[in-house]
């Protein structure tokens, strides 16, 4: 059985209580605020072999709008599963959590994306940077809708799976990077993050298209392999 209790702490240190499942290793809503601990006992009588959120689940409004950004929280979740630890965004106002749902958020990120500061220092998730030497398209690249063109900041990661590879590739040895953690940074795009997470990337095409439509464009770390 793959379904675990992930914990969420405040940082006020009150806790709820979602379900995590080892199979496709996410989180899902909704919230409870009540749990029962290993070898505890289930309201019906019943020994708890495994800790579970217990009771009815708390209201949720997904439909709400989002509202002002200083209104969500950020948390930490940890899971009886394994010993995994990362940081997500709690909405009072949706009653629910927006994510990250998964632990490996951070590496997909690091793995797509990569960070760029704005003008005033604020630092934005980005396709790709917009250089002379790549040029690309003259449009917005940040997720926030933004166009930058600095230079990326250390913290873009090829996939590992590329580097084995293409070592040639392989980026100085970045830490993987949380930064959800860093919610309250003022030189952190709290827009970029949430964005993320209400419009995911959507997952490449699994089947080749048919003729009549447009081929898939490319990753940016693909377009680089091409450049190089």
């Amino acid at each position: 059985m793959g379904t675990w209790m992930a914990t969420i702490q405040f940082p006020d240190g009150s806790r709820k209580y979602l379900r995590y499942s080892t199979n496709v290793e996410e989180m899902f809503n909704p919230v409870y605020s009540q749990s029962c601990p290993l070898n505890g006992t289930l309201p019906d009588g019943e020994h708890c072999y495994r800790a579970t959120p217990i009771g009815e689940p708390d209201p949720s409004y997904p439909d709400t709008p989002l509202g002002p950004l200083d209104d969500i929280i950020p948390v930490v979740v940890t899971t009886d599963s394994d010993p995994h630890e990362w940081h997500a965004l709690f909405s009072p106002r949706h009653g629910m959590v927006l994510g990250p749902r998964s632990p490996f958020h951070s590496r997909e990120t690091q793995e797509t994306y990569e960070l760029i500061a704005d003008d005033a220092g604020v630092r934005h998730l980005c396709e790709f940077a917009i250089t002379e030497d790549r040029p690309g398209l003259m449009r917005p690249n940040s997720i926030c809708e933004l166009l930058l063109t600095g230079p990326p900041l250390p913290y873009y990661k090829e996939p590992y799976w590329l580097v084995d590879f293409h070592p040639e590739l392989a980026s100085e040895d970045i830490p993987y990077i949380d930064l959800y953690a860093q919610w309250g940074s003022p030189d952190l795009c709290r827009t970029c993050l949430v964005d993320l997470l209400l419009n995911p990337p959507r997952p490449e095409p699994t089947t080749k298209p048919e003729p009549s439509s447009p081929p898939p464009q490319p990753r940016h770390w693909l377009s680089r392999l091409f450049k190089r």
